[in-house]
């Protein structure tokens, strides 16, 4: 058995060899700090509807096939969320969500408070920076609330989260619009805990070669001997 100085590294070498579907992206510390609610209610309190959502950037050269986002959450109640509603979205120019690439309600077996979520099919992205979202399906009445884990990296991992809130349930400036999280609501911290599992590929095909003359073999066991 090899042994491993962090887990970090453990979890590396794992998912280097995990080739079904293998960890694309990943950002969350040992233990999130902080949470901010991104969750779909019942009609009662649609008010409350709000969205958390994170980016992430597909390297140049490169084409990615996801197939499932783990996501660590957190909820007071013991009724865990059993559905979830995943959306990805590209990139505006004043870097939030902007067009809606895909979405899809994601039904568990089990409820789970940080589930990895199934894709139906694999997405596929080019090259490119991206967002995504996740919001937790939940009745408030019987079921509470659920949060997303926040945290702030030591290094910048691109765009802060954006946040949004239709209702305007909870008084804030992002009734309308996404937003950056810590402008939605002061204090919060700066990156969502989310992985991506699924398969990279290069977008460019490497050029095959073809030998056109005629090739004269020099090994006498290829001669008929009679």
């Amino acid at each position: 058995t090899k042994p491993y100085v962090t887990l970090a590294a453990y979890n590396a070498a794992f998912n280097s060899q995990n080739i079904n579907a293998p960890l694309l992206y990943g950002q969350f510390p040992p233990i999130g700090t902080s949470t901010i609610t991104s969750q779909q209610f019942e009609a009662a309190n649609a008010q409350y509807n709000s969205n958390a959502a994170d980016d992430f950037t597909v390297p140049a050269g490169k084409s990615w096939q996801v197939s499932a986002i783990y996501v660590r959450g957190y909820s007071i109640s013991p009724v865990y969320p059993t559905s979830y509603k995943v959306t990805f979205y590209t990139n505006t120019g004043s870097n939030l969500p902007g067009t809606i690439i895909r979405t899809e309600n994601v039904i568990l077996a089990a409820g789970s408070n940080s589930p990895t979520l199934p894709l139906a099919t694999a997405l596929s992205l080019a090259a490119g920076k991206y967002w995504v979202s996740v919001q937790a399906v939940l009745d408030f009445a019987g079921g509470g609330q659920w949060y997303w884990e926040t945290y702030s990296d030591s290094s910048t991992l691109s765009s802060p989260y954006a946040w949004t809130n239709p209702g305007n349930g909870f008084g804030t400036p992002c009734n309308t619009v996404w937003n950056t999280g810590s402008i939605c609501i002061p204090g919060q911290l700066k990156d969502l805990a989310f992985s991506l599992d699924g398969i990279e590929s290069n977008s460019t095909a490497a050029t095959c070669k073809t030998y056109v003359a005629r090739i004269v073999s020099t090994d006498p066991t290829e001669t008929t001997t009679l």
